[in-house]
C-alpha cells in the first residue's frame, strides 16, 4: 500500500512524501495533479501539447492507430495507454480506477492510500 499526504499550504498542498507543492487531484475525465514545484502536470496517460500532432504520434509508431485520445485544456491525452513514472502518476491512475481510499484530517490534510 502506498500513501501520499497532501498538507494545506496557502492555496495549494505540500505532498509530504515528495516535498512538492501541488494541487489536489483534479477530477476531470483525465485525472491530473499540477506540480507547482516543477511546473508540470502529472497523469497516468502519455500526452502531448495541444499544438502537437496525434496523427504524427501514430504515424511514427509512438501511439497505435486504434488508440483513443482526449483533449483536456491545453493537453491531448492518449487514454488507451497507461504510463506512470512516479507516485503522483500512480495516484492519478488509482483515482481513475477508483482503487484508492482518502481520509481527511481536521486541519484539511488529505491522506491517499492506493496500490
Amino acid at each position: 500500500m502506498k500513501t501520499l499526504t497532501f498538507i494545506p499550504e496557502g492555496k495549494h498542498y505540500r505532498v509530504k512524501e515528495l516535498d512538492l507543492l501541488c494541487s489536489l487531484p483534479i477530477l476531470k475525465p483525465v485525472v491530473t495533479i499540477e506540480n507547482y514545484s516543477c511546473g508540470c502536470r502529472h497523469s497516468a496517460h502519455p500526452n502531448i501539447d495541444k499544438t502537437g500532432s496525434v496523427a504524427g504520434m501514430k504515424k511514427c509508431g509512438f501511439w497505435s492507430k486504434e488508440d483513443i485520445t482526449y483533449k483536456q485544456g491545453s493537453v491531448i491525452y492518449n487514454i488507451t495507454k497507461i504510463s506512470c513514472s512516479g507516485l503522483l502518476d500512480e495516484l492519478c491512475f488509482a483515482i481513475e480506477q477508483e482503487s484508492y481510499n482518502c481520509g481527511i484530517l481536521i486541519d484539511g490534510t488529505l491522506i491517499y492510500h492506493f496500490e
